[in-house]
């Protein structure tokens, strides 16, 4: 009977802990984070947009392994999930939000599961706190943010291993199907559970080998589950180089290897680092922190402290131990690049767990029954406490806790703004909404999600009707331009009058959003004469190109350097301001020899054209092509058909296709074949 009864009493205690925890995640979702972040939106504008194609991804493939976001493959099971809810309810913040959010409460399950019955903690019931109290973990939690899909599988994998461990082992098999969902869940995941599995055969050697037909098995089984990783790789190879690359990691500056491990050592220890998780004002982007509260809160570091010491005396056993490699491998992602807290979240699995441990112990010290139940049922009202305080703090006071809300902050006003701009444009006077891009990223996704294709609203601010007179357009025409942006247009020379329509104030009371018409002034006329004799000078420059010295002339730019274009690295670049065809023309020193060219330019349709020209011929040989349905960044090729000796001048001709004057052409890369 008292074995029944404490059961009960745990399981009811938990029951009441996981309502808790759902209940903390899904009460204003849509409020807390105050920000609606484009890494958010585009799990639901991907969903709609493989609904659309047939369930095809943008590369053309049926069922794609990966998503592309922002010319990165790195989504896949957050947008699968998507899918359905987007088919029942359409795109809304609160479901887009809510179904990585009651994924994380499985994971309360999950933890729930590892304390009991792996652990055999008698305060099991503790899990949902031990979890849902981390600050870190209640922020993103409430996200639809990839990371929290990775560590939710990833907690499950550990259940089921551990169950495999204990002698189930038919629980192999979803342990592998879990660390698979884990693994497309986030880009980061591949490494951090590549290692852990490479640790956990290694180490379970010897038990592996006790079940042979089985491991034969769970091997079938695994090939079936990473054949969709080798199909995307097979069509994008380049793709971990490219993903690297794009995110700056260190492996690539230009050091020596010995300094390169020293800072992934050095970046690893960081994720594990007290100093890191504790610290109550931590160093990070503010739409990741809770002000104050610190990684993990500082009041859990006594449980985690003593569950720590109480895990060191027993890791030779398998729950332990293989606690132990989870949290070892948890900071390696991160580690390639650098340390962020979405990087390296997998690390709250663990500290929960020894949290959980540490708080069983400490209570196991109570030696009276009736002192100890009475502490246990005020450790659950705290407990609950302490949930409901985290969330009316964070609905009360977030808002303001970091006062930056704009692309280095909190990227605040996805809702507000696109909801303001579809409501101006319905105005009869008003033919084109323009919401400026420079208060946070992926505004053309932020876009998209809150209103439909070929809406009046787009995304731009002021400056293309700065840079050529449009005074047709301008009189139908509304901004929504940043608080920085409205100062420059008032200040600017070539505008006589700004009349504001409309503003939407940030959190804090201050205005955050303009939305204005304005005029141009009698000035206007001059000035925009003066800046187009500059926009349409010839730059002239000698450089040298694989031994090859040479001069070069080229429009006028206003981002990069010569050399970004003759450095065989796409990812730097030279911008040409205005300049729709941008023509470069290169007189070299001594004649070579060519057979095509080879560009990558920013995202665009391309209209490629080379006139070559010979020693002693007069009129140079032509070759065109037009390039369409492109990926973004494109790499395109210009072939001669055959050698060409004797070439003393070569002028290229690039033309962005449909995208009107003016535009500026990016170009990355520039090869002589």
């Amino acid at each position: 009977r008292a074995l029944v009864h404490s059961f009960s009493w745990q399981s009811a205690l938990f029951t009441l802990g996981l309502a808790v925890y759902i209940a903390s995640r899904l009460i204003a979702l849509e409020d807390f984070p105050i920000y609606f972040f484009s890494d958010e939106a585009v799990q639901t504008v991907l969903a709609a947009d493989f609904v659309r194609d047939g369930f095809y991804g943008y590369d053309g493939i049926f069922l794609p392994t990966y998503f592309e976001n922002a010319s990165l493959f790195n989504l896949s099971v957050s947008v699968y999930l998507q899918i359905i809810p987007y088919m029942l309810f359409g795109k809304s913040i609160f479901i887009t939000r809510a179904v990585p959010a009651l994924v994380t409460a499985t994971a309360v399950i999950a933890l729930g599961l590892i304390l009991k019955r792996s652990f055999q903690l008698r305060y099991w019931w503790t899990a949902p706190f031990a979890l849902g109290l981390i600050p870190s973990w209640f922020l993103h939690s409430r996200t639809a943010f990839e990371t929290t899909l990775f560590v939710s599988f990833t907690a499950w994998t550990f259940y089921f291993y551990l169950e495999y461990r204990r002698g189930k082992t038919w629980n192999l098999f979803p342990a592998l199907f879990f660390g698979a969902l884990g693994f497309y869940s986030y880009a980061g995941a591949q490494i951090v559970l590549g290692a852990f599995g490479l640790a956990l055969l290694l180490v379970d050697w010897r038990y592996h080998r006790q079940h042979p037909r089985l491991i034969i098995l769970a091997g079938l089984f695994s090939l079936i589950l990473i054949y969709p990783y080798f199909r995307f790789r097979s069509a994008h190879a380049a793709e971990t180089y490219f993903h690297l690359r794009r995110l700056d990691s260190y492996w690539f500056h230009e050091t020596t290897t010995w300094t390169k491990v020293l800072t992934f050592f050095q970046q690893y220890l960081q994720g594990l680092s007290p100093t890191y998780w504790f610290s109550r004002f931590p160093d990070d982007l503010p739409r990741h922190l809770m002000r104050g509260y610190g990684r993990i809160s500082f009041l859990a570091s006594p449980f985690l402290l003593f569950g720590i010491y109480k895990s060191s005396f027993r890791v030779k056993e398998p729950e332990y131990r293989t606690l132990l490699l989870l949290l070892l491998s948890a900071p390696l992602g991160g580690a390639l690049i650098s340390i962020g807290i979405t990087r390296v979240l997998l690390v709250i699995i663990p500290a929960s767990i020894l949290i959980g441990i540490g708080f069983s112990y400490a209570t196991a010290q109570i030696k009276n029954e009736r002192l100890r139940s009475s502490l246990m049922t005020l450790s659950f009202i705290l407990l609950v406490s302490a949930q409901f305080y985290m969330l009316r703090d964070s609905l009360e006071s977030g808002p303001t806790w970091y006062r930056d809300y704009g692309l280095s902050g909190m990227q605040y006003g996805a809702k507000q703004v696109f909801k303001a701009a579809d409501a101006v444009a319905s105005n009869p006077d008003v033919t084109r909404v323009y919401v400026s891009p420079t208060w946070a990223n992926g505004t053309d996704i932020l876009m998209r999600f809150f209103l439909p294709d070929r809406s009046p609203v787009a995304i731009a601010n002021a400056g293309p009707f700065l840079e050529a007179m449009q005074p047709e357009a301008l009189t139908e025409t509304i901004f929504a331009l940043t608080p920085n942006e409205y100062r420059d247009l008032l200040n600017d020379p070539k505008v006589e009058e700004v009349m504001v329509e409309r503003i939407i104030d940030y959190p804090d009371g201050n205005p955050g959003f303009y939305f204005v018409r304005f005029n141009y002034s009698a000035e206007a006329d001059a000035s925009f004469a003066s800046e187009q004799a500059l926009y349409e000078s010839i730059q002239t420059r000698r450089t040298e190109y694989r031994g090859d010295s040479f001069l070069i002339e080229y429009p006028y730019t206003d981002m990069g350097e010569l050399k970004h274009i003759f450095d065989d690295d796409p990812f730097t670049l030279m911008r040409f301001y205005s300049a729709n065809p941008a023509t470069l023309a290169l007189t070299f020193d001594e004649p070579i020899s060519m057979q095509g060219i080879v560009i990558t330019t920013g995202s665009m349709d391309i209209g490629l054209r080379c006139r070559v020209y010979r020693q002693q011929i007069d009129q140079p040989q032509e070759f065109s092509d037009t390039f369409v349905n492109l990926p973004d960044d494109p790499t395109v090729e210009l072939d001669f058909g055959a050698m060409i000796q004797d070439i003393n001048k070569i002028e290229i001709e690039i033309t962005a296709l449909s995208a009107g004057t003016p535009f500026k052409i990016h170009l990355r890369d520039l090869k002589l074949r």
